[in-house]
């Protein structure tokens, strides 16, 4: 066994990454999402339709940033919709939106991220056009990416 024990180690470390990079909460509802749309606090599933890319960031995470072009680029493809959601304060969601020139609407938290068990960020729900999440992402990705829209493409045809 113990020829084996660094191995299992390993193995053991690189299942619980898979399971936690890619997991998907049993529990996640847009529609528990309230956020500020239009001058009123509504739930986040009332002004999306359609498959919806809903990326939790923070103007001030690097990441959550550097991705904001190709979250533009992946919304411009029409294959689904991102939308941006934080709990900054909302002259900062002006700014980002100002800065990066997005095509897709970035919305204020009613509450902090923490209340809706994001606990790091950039963390991105791709959910089909029944609201139903069919993959989950934390980190960063790259959004425009060939691989990744054809993967898109395959998750919300499902």
């Amino acid at each position: 066994m113990k020829k084996w024990g660094p191995y299992l180690l390993i193995g053991l470390a690189a299942l619980a990454f898979y399971v936690w990079r890619y997991r998907i909460p049993p529990s996640f509802d847009a529609g528990q999402i309230q956020v500020y749309a239009d001058g009123s606090l509504q739930p986040l599933s009332s002004v999306t339709s359609g498959p919806v890319l809903i990326n939790f960031y923070a103007s001030w995470c690097g990441p959550c940033m550097r991705e904001m072009p190709a979250l533009n680029s992946a919304h411009q493809s029409g294959l689904f919709t991102v939308v941006g959601v934080t709990d900054d304060p909302q002259e900062k969601l002006d700014q980002v939106q100002e800065h990066f020139n997005l095509d897709f609407p970035l919305h204020k938290l009613e509450n902090s991220l923490k209340d809706y068990d994001v606990y790091s960020i950039p963390t991105s729900y791709l959910l089909d056009a029944n609201g139903r999440v069919v993959a989950s992402f934390s980190g960063t990705e790259k959004w425009d990416s060939e691989e990744f829209m054809n993967k898109a493409k395959n998750w919300l045809s499902k």
